[in-house]
């Protein structure tokens, strides 16, 4: 009797347990524009309910969630698995020819079960591609990827050709790496539509700084889905994906903004213009990140008698205390579009630092309150700056307005808690 249960409640023969190590492992090589993939109902049907030998792999593809049902036989490995396509694509039919490592199944190859699965994908693919002939998004799609950004191929044949054998070709196209992925919806009655393009935008996001994010896992990556209404267009929608850590780096940028698909107009201009906005998003995140390490580092070495801490990753902050006879005080600078935050010896570079001019809080440390939520202080927008001078220029000429403005501070914090 065949069982079916979690991955919690039952563990995979050790040869099945293999192919699937390596299946997870190498899911962003499988072909798809998410790199995603997951393992899910465990089944048996060896007599023991404890070892799974078939299961079911989980994946996004064109805007649709695929499931596919995996079944070996745990009593002869040396078979290869059998395959069932979930739900509406029971009319997909995959050309064995073309499933080299399928047809020449080595059980002895951890890959294989891999391999297998990323030719199914490719021949999943064609599929689709096939039910575009001779529309109107045939020509839209054979324009999208006239762009050589758009196909990529990721690995070597060297990964795949372990010593147990099984060959494979990286360099076929059934095992590239595509950045555009399309999906056509079939009813029961054969009809078409709608279709829908997933493209992987060709942003370079390698040198995107550091972004802190309880989610900051997976590869960096934007997703534009866009859907037809039928074969030959017609009543387009736009939806946007973004990986965590690109969600929130452009979050500093107030995000990334709706950009509506043209009148009229055709998929590779919308991808080509959504690119173009977001490459310029990423070069202005890596150029203010520059701007900031480079402000932080003079501000650190010139007024280094009077650093508390600074921020040696990010470079958002870093807090500086001068003292006089009668207190203590500190200075802070902080984005206009962020509050004040305690405790208060800290300094905020703006996102759009320089041509952004840094907030200068003076805040006093002795003159405390039990009424007051927080130390008293004082900002000021008026100190001497200019984003056309060097980075050392604005940190010397800061330390001398700071050094020079001390003996009135008091005044004025004194002013504020009357």
């Amino acid at each position: 009797m065949e069982g079916v249960s979690t991955a919690a409640e039952k563990t995979f023969v050790p040869w099945v347990e293999k192919m699937v190590d390596v299946l997870q492992s190498r899911c962003e090589e499988v072909g798809t524009c998410t790199g995603f993939l997951r393992i899910i109902n465990l089944g048996t049907g060896n007599g023991d309910d404890s070892k799974a030998d078939r299961f079911t792999v989980t994946f996004p593809y064109g805007g649709q969630h695929l499931k596919w049902e995996v079944i070996f036989n745990a009593n002869y490995p040396h078979l290869p698995p059998d395959f069932i396509f979930i739900g509406e694509e029971e009319s997909f039919f995959p050309e064995m020819d073309n499933l080299k490592h399928l047809c020449n199944w080595n059980a002895n190859n951890p890959a294989m079960l891999f391999l297998v699965v990323r030719e199914l994908v490719g021949e999943y693919r064609d599929h689709h591609l096939r039910l575009l002939a001779g529309s109107r998004l045939e020509f839209e799609y054979n324009s999208l990827i006239s762009d050589e950004a758009l196909t990529t191929t990721k690995g070597s044949a060297a990964d795949d050709d372990d010593d147990d054998g099984g060959g494979d070709d990286d360099d076929d196209e059934k095992g590239s790496k595509m950045a555009v992925e399309v999906h056509v919806a079939e009813n029961e009655e054969g009809q078409l539509g709608p279709v829908q393009f997933m493209v992987r935008l060709p942003v370079n996001f390698k040198s995107l700084p550091p972004v802190f994010n309880e989610e900051n896992q997976g590869e960096d990556k934007v997703l534009i889905l866009v859907t037809f209404q039928s074969l030959e267009g017609g009543n387009v929608r736009t939806q946007k994906c973004l990986s965590p850590r690109v969600e929130a780096a452009f979050s500093k940028l107030g995000g990334l903004p709706p950009i509506s698909f043209p009148h009229e107009g055709c998929i590779n201009d919308y991808i080509s213009s959504i690119t173009q906005h977001v490459q310029k998003m990423v070069d202005q995140l890596c150029e203010s990140f520059e701007r900031r390490r480079e402000y932080i580092s003079h501000a650190v070495s010139l007024l280094a008698s009077h650093i508390i801490e600074f921020d040696a990753i990010t470079f958002w902050r870093a807090d500086f205390l001068f003292e006089e006879d009668n207190g203590h005080h500190t200075t802070a600078t902080t984005p206009q579009h962020k509050p004040q935050r305690t405790p208060p010896h800290k300094v905020d570079l703006p996102m759009k630092f320089p041509s952004e001019q840094p907030i200068l809080t003076f805040i006093s440390t002795c003159n405390l309150h039990s009424s007051l939520v927080q130390p008293m202080q004082k900002v000021n927008r008026s100190y001497p700056f200019s984003p056309r001078w060097s980075t050392h220029e604005m940190v010397t000429r800061l330390r001398q307005y700071v050094t020079e403005r001390l003996p009135g501070v008091d005044r004025d914090l004194n002013a504020l808690s009357t």
